[in-house]
């Protein structure tokens, strides 16, 4: 995983908005490899393409193996209030969407394709903070700690 990667997040009230970002994402050249959901289910692709697996081993899938949500991302540098709000709407059934930026310009175009489609307490995170993150929940849950 690359250290230099951004993680722009935003939460969906309606899978169906996520599915729609995840599509426009797409098209704009962005790889569904970069994508992360929780709940962690696919979600669907570009007809031609088939569903796009949504699976990556980062925080945020992390936090579904037993940290909560809003301690992820708060560990990331998400303000405590915002990842607070972010656990109570995937609690309520809402959608928690990643894509992974390798530039300003895809952070820029990815937090715009996200606000289009309704997204909501959109913000950002380096990758090396999330891989991080992910090597001390993981060390925890095997007991190393």
């Amino acid at each position: 995983m690359a250290e230099n990667k951004t993680a722009v997040f935003g939460i969906f009230e309606a899978r169906g908005n996520c599915e729609r970002a995840a599509n426009e994402l797409i098209s704009a050249g962005f790889s569904p490899a970069d994508f992360s959901t929780l709940p962690p289910e696919p979600i669907a692709g570009p007809a031609d393409a088939g569903p796009c697996s949504s699976m990556r081993p980062d925080a945020i899938i992390t936090a579904s193996r037993g940290a909560s949500i809003a301690a992820t991302l708060a560990s990331l540098g998400i303000s405590a209030s915002e990842a607070a709000i972010c656990e109570i709407r995937v609690q309520e059934g809402g959608v928690l969407f990643c894509v992974y930026c390798d530039s300003a310009g895809q952070i820029e175009s990815a937090k715009g394709v996200l606000t289009r489609n309704g997204a909501k307490e959109i913000d950002e995170a380096r990758e090396g903070r999330i891989a991080k993150k992910e090597r001390e929940v993981e060390k925890r849950a095997a007991g190393d700690e």
